[in-house]
C-alpha cells in the first residue's frame, strides 16, 4: 500500500491509502535506491525480487522480475556499491524447524548457535 496524509497535527488530518503494486504472492523485504526512483520488493512465496520505477507522484511501474533460487527475505540497497543484497532462506521448512527448536531450547535455558544451511 501507498499511504499519504495531510500535513496537519490536527485530529481531522486525513490519510489515504491505495495499492502501490500488484503481482506478488507475498511481499516481504523492501529496499529503495538512494535517489528514491527505484523500489525493490521480495516476493517470499514466488521466489522473485521485483524492481519498480517510482514516479514523482509515487506510482510504481514494474521494470523487472528477478527469479531467485531460494526464498528471498529482507533486502538492503548498498549506496557505496550500488548492489542489492538479498537475505534468503534455502529451505523454509528447515528454517522453521530450527527456529522452533531454538525457541524451545531457550525456554529451558539452553543456547543454540550456528547458521542455517
Amino acid at each position: 500500500l501507498r499511504c499519504t496524509w495531510s500535513d496537519s497535527d490536527r485530529s481531522d488530518a486525513t490519510t489515504e491509502c491505495s495499492v502501490a503494486a500488484t503481482g506478488a504472492l507475498a511481499y516481504n523485504g523492501i529496499a529503495v535506491s538512494p535517489d528514491r526512483k527505484e523500489v525493490y520488493a521480495a516476493d517470499t512465496f514466488g521466489h522473485v525480487v521485483f524492481r519498480y520505477q517510482r514516479s514523482a507522484s509515487g506510482v510504481l511501474r514494474e521494470e523487472a522480475r528477478m527469479p531467485v533460487q531460494y526464498i528471498p527475505d529482507n533486502l538492503e540497497y548498498d549506496q557505496a556499491s550500488g548492489c542489492l543484497t538479498i537475505g534468503s532462506v534455502t529451505d523454509g521448512v528447515s528454517a522453521y524447524l530450527r527456529m522452533t527448536a531454538t525457541t524451545r531450547a531457550a525456554q529451558h535455558g539452553v543456547t543454540v548457535s550456528g547458521g542455517m544451511d
